[in-house]
């Protein structure tokens, strides 16, 4: 190796560097993890260098052959880890431009976002845990390039190794959690939520517009985004991060007096930097701010493409029965899509949304049953309330899954051998209008008689109500 390292150190060609990454793929895994250091320098040395700075092709090449050799070791050296990360950092970040993305070649970029991507998946646990301690700053400016370029570039490859490159510095990547989407070193989680409860509102922000974007090509970048929304989300917003009253100390009966003791200006809204990250008024906060991510992802329960869906359900089962306290806010929401893609047509969405929603119900303590019970009940009348209008639109799928949705909230008010649930809701008087109304919309849509022969329970219920009223 000493003669092909020397000839990429004077003269990194394409050619020296293909000869070096077939003769490093040959080697064992334990002989590149002992001379990594020696293996790497050189293309430390020309990344940091100005003179190739404008040599984009070379450029890209030698960062390929970085990355060969980043997926056979562990890094154990923080300073070659600093280098490499600032150094690839510099090539890719300019503050002047949209994004704050360089204006080089697509196929440099992606070079880029994908050897950050194995520096982050590679480097031991001692080095992970002082870059948390001391360079959150970087990561942070890593990440923020990283969701723009998944935003705002064309090259779908691309895009999706910046998505990836996201969940591989905010630690939330595949290979750095347990299928649970738990943290493998679960003694970084407290540095890992003061790091992202610094950036959620962006990162989320900018990968729910990547979700959204109309132009995005197939659907496996919308999957990427939705996954990478519910692992950062959820990580940082879990219920057993809130402080629970048995966890209160003198100190902070000490800070709330002292805060009580401050005059309170009126006029200025408080803002996310106003509140101590991770309190209890900061997660009430984030949790008002996040809804609004969250239902802007809402018209993907109808992508035509059943990842996307899955992906969907995914999310909101985990905020549903993992961020049901710290989200609640979002809970309505949620419920809604998965109560429609319940009777989702692919049997491997509907199962989720299913068990996610009985186990929702079931893991509800008596205490708060009844809150349990309101929400339902207003979901289900908003949604009989909108169900005239959305059955006039022309868009079947909107249609199916309004249906769905009022067969959900039926199943879920009479199961459990508790019809009275449903009666009780259907009842009441708002509801049992907006339920005439919609049934007698839908009815001037099939006119046969024989649809209006048979007569179900609640049907027969309704009808002696709607007469007597």
């Amino acid at each position: 190796m000493k003669p092909i390292c020397d000839m990429v150190m004077v003269c990194p060609s394409p050619e020296n560097v293909v000869r070096f990454i077939a003769i490093v793929s040959e080697l064992k895994k334990e002989d590149v993890q002992e001379l990594q250091q020696y293996f790497l320098f050189p293309f430390i040395t020309h990344i940091r260098s100005a003179e190739i700075k404008t040599k984009y092709e070379q450029q890209r090449v030698i960062i390929d052959a970085m990355r060969v050799v980043l997926e056979k070791i562990t890094v154990t050296s923080f300073e070659m880890c600093m280098k490499i990360e600032t150094g690839l950092l510099t090539t890719i970040f300019d503050k002047t431009k949209p994004g704050m993305i360089a204006d080089i070649p697509e196929e440099l970029k992606l070079s880029i976002m994908k050897c950050l991507t194995a520096l982050m998946l590679h480097i031991d646990s001692p080095i992970r845990l002082k870059l948390l301690n001391t360079q959150v700053p970087l990561l942070a400016q890593t990440v923020f390039v990283s969701v723009h370029m998944a935003k705002l570039e064309k090259f779908r490859a691309l895009r999706l190794a910046a998505i990836h490159n996201v969940t591989a510095h905010t630690i939330t990547h595949e290979q750095l959690t347990n299928d649970k989407y738990h943290l493998k070193e679960s003694n970084l989680e407290p540095l890992v939520l003061d790091m992202l409860s610094g950036i959620l509102p962006g990162v989320l922000a900018a990968l729910q517009d990547v979700a959204m974007c109309k132009e995005n090509p197939g659907h496996a970048i919308v999957v990427a985004a939705l996954n990478a929304t519910h692992r950062v989300l959820c990580l940082t917003m879990h219920d057993k991060r809130l402080q629970k009253k048995t966890d209160l100390t003198p100190q902070d009966f000490a800070n709330m007096i002292a805060v009580k003791c401050k005059p309170v200006d009126n006029d200025v809204s408080r803002k996310a930097k106003d509140f101590v990250r991770r309190s209890p008024e900061w997660y009430a906060m984030a949790g008002e701010k996040l809804t609004l991510v969250v239902r802007s992802l809402v018209p993907l329960r109808t992508h035509e493409h059943y990842k996307v869906r899955l992906e969907l359900a995914v999310l909101c089962s985990r905020i549903l029965n993992e961020c049901n306290a710290a989200l609640q806010p979002s809970i309505p929401v949620v419920l809604d899509v998965l109560m429609s893609l319940a009777r989702d047509p692919q049997p491997e969405v509907a199962e989720l949304c299913g068990r996610a929603v009985d186990s929702y119900l079931a893991a509800t303590p008596p205490s708060g049953a009844r809150d349990t019970l309101e929400c339902l009940r207003d979901n289900l009348l908003a949604t009989l309330t909108n169900l005239p209008r959305i059955l006039n639109n022309i868009d079947t799928g909107r249609k199916l899954a309004a249906l769905n949705l009022v067969h959900g909230y039926v199943r879920a008010l009479s199961g459990g051998a508790r019809p009275q649930r449903l009666t009780a809701a259907v009842t009441s008087r708002a509801t049992l209008h907006a339920l005439c109304a919609a049934l007698r919309h839908a009815a001037t849509h099939r006119t046969h008689p024989a649809l209006l022969v048979p007569r179900t329970q609640i049907g027969t219920r309704v009808s002696t109500l709607f007469r007597s009223g």
